[in-house]
């Protein structure tokens, strides 16, 4: 069994007042009331309680964001991510699937002991909005580390390769992607203009030359 990861956004000194402002700006003004999260050690002592307040608060305003980067592109890229799409194929009669494949350092990512191993988490939204300016629902999905201590050092060096296989309708697409690492909360935003064709990627081979009496 292993335990949560304690991450607490600290508020300098032993400050109520700080903590409660904090409380109000995430819209949890009960926590904001409650004496016991208005100290340090309190707090400490409901670190899962605060954890997912606070994650809940910066999920949610990742969501947003990464939407409204179809319009608004962004740049943030604090944990090095880049996006790059595979060949397109029909998916049914209406709609094409395009693989994805977002690589990430693996030396960016917060990763925290437990055990004989380090352990690490991130999320990852998708929205795509076509030429005609219709717009997918967002999509988020979890993605989970694991890695045995006596290889983290060389796994630091080294790329993880998150795929995945998105299902669009043909023609122009905008695809607006966020990576959040649940643990640290830093957010990288990429964006990238895709074209599914609905042609044959696979000329016809080139006629050869006339056999003799044909």
């Amino acid at each position: 069994m292993t335990s949560e990861p304690v991450v607490l956004l600290h508020c300098s000194g032993s400050s109520g007042a700080q903590w409660r402002s904090l409380a109000h700006v995430i819209g949890r003004d009960d926590m904001a009331a409650d004496e016991e999260l208005g100290t340090m050690i309190g707090r400490f002592k409901r670190a899962k309680e605060t954890n997912d307040a606070l994650r809940g608060w910066t999920g949610a305003r990742t969501a947003e964001a990464v939407v409204a980067c179809l319009s608004y592109p962004r740049t943030d890229n604090p944990l090095q991510a880049s996006l790059s799409v595979g060949q397109a194929k029909p998916y049914d009669r209406q709609n094409y699937s395009l693989p994805v494949r977002i690589a990430l350092p693996i030396g960016k990512l917060t990763m925290v002991p437990s055990g004989d191993q380090y352990e690490g988490q991130f999320f990852v939204y998708f929205v795509v909005k076509d030429a005609t300016g219709n717009q997918s629902d967002l999509q988020i999905q979890r993605q989970q580390l694991r890695i045995p201590a006596k290889e983290f050092a060389e796994a630091q060096k080294k790329d993880y390769y998150y795929d995945v296989t998105l299902v669009v309708v043909p023609g122009g697409q905008k695809l607006s992607v966020g990576v959040r690492d649940s643990v640290s909360s830093q957010t990288s935003y990429l964006q990238k203009n895709v074209f599914v064709s609905v042609l044959p990627t696979d000329k016809p081979p080139e006629p050869g030359p006339a056999k003799p009496g044909a």
